[in-house]
């Protein structure tokens, strides 16, 4: 399992499963004899541990390792991670939001939102060094949410009964056949506030903002748009992704001048732009730009009671 060393003994000897590595797609090319390089790894749609990577079990699990590649090797001088998801569980988010922060650590980390970076896509981007997004990108959205159905009146219409056999009173505290009992919405309602208590704090640290005045104003389940947002201080500038590399660029190679990308960078740059993969793999695919730093270089849908961010 990538992220998590396995070690089997043979004849006494620990040995390491290598980490899968992702396949790495040039494309922009800088001059030749340089070496340096800007990483650019995209995350799209939910973030959910139970969906299944490209080289490992989960998607989680992908986006830790093609973060880890980036941050290990020594001709990358930034990353970029391109962010177009709506959020997810809780865990999951954190994760990846954990394995940002330390590829911060050793290299700057620019995060471009696309279309849409909210709540647990939000919490994510919080680990990177410079935030970005268009005017039009939806995000914000801060807030956790559980939510089940309650079918009781169907099946008393249709003549089916409930039974449950349980260890304890709050066993089936999410059980649709029946209310939800004062002190199962007591406690519900206390693990959701602990857990909004967590992003929130992270929120506040990344961002430098008061968790109260957070908390009293945007942080309440709100959507904002990236203009909203970048008024709001919950990111760092607005514009494109040709934008966000130049950017990663000026952050990775600060003792070089900068060239910013041609208005017909997306389309002619490129020898590639995306890979023909499932649409889950292709949330976690690891993509570069070659000699980047060289100056001269041309240009939710989730099942009921899920904790979901």
């Amino acid at each position: 399992m990538l992220g998590v060393a396995a070690f089997q003994r043979i004849g006494g000897i620990r040995e390491t499963e290598p980490i899968p590595r992702f396949r790495e797609i040039l494309l922009q090319r800088g001059t030749r004899g340089t070496t340096d390089e800007i990483a650019v790894i995209t995350m799209r749609g939910l973030i959910s541990s139970s969906l299944p990577g490209s080289v490992t079990d989960s998607m989680v699990d992908d986006m830790r390792a093609a973060l880890q590649q980036a941050r290990d090797d020594d001709r990358v001088k930034a990353i970029v991670l391109e962010v177009d998801s709506p959020g997810g569980e809780v865990t999951a988010s954190d994760a990846i939001y954990s394995a940002l922060v330390k590829a911060r650590a050793r290299k700057p980390v620019v995060i471009y939102m696309d279309s849409l970076a909210a709540s647990g896509g939000y919490y994510v981007s919080c680990g990177g060094k410079f935030l970005m997004a268009s005017e039009t990108t939806i995000t914000g959205s801060i807030g956790v949410i559980i939510q089940t159905l309650n079918y009781e009146q169907l099946f008393n219409k249709v003549g089916l009964a409930s039974v449950v056999f349980k260890s304890g009173k709050f066993k089936d505290m999410l059980n649709g056949a029946r209310p939800i009992t004062p002190e199962e919405r007591q406690l519900v309602q206390s693990f959701i506030m602990k857990t909004y208590d967590k992003f929130l704090g992270i929120v506040a640290k990344e961002r430098n903002l008061p968790a109260d005045q957070l908390r009293n104003t945007i942080a309440d389940g709100r959507i904002l748009s990236g203009k909203d947002a970048f008024d709001s201080k919950l990111i760092d500038g607005l514009g494109e992704f040709e934008d966000a590399f130049a950017k990663a660029k000026q952050l990775g190679c600060l003792d070089k001048p900068i060239q910013r990308s041609s208005s017909n960078f997306r389309s002619s740059s490129f020898h590639s732009w995306k890979r023909d993969v499932p649409i889950s793999c292709r949330a976690i695919t690891r993509r570069r730009y070659r000699d980047a730093c060289d100056p001269t270089a041309s240009s939710r849908h989730s099942e009921p009671s899920q904790t979901l961010l």
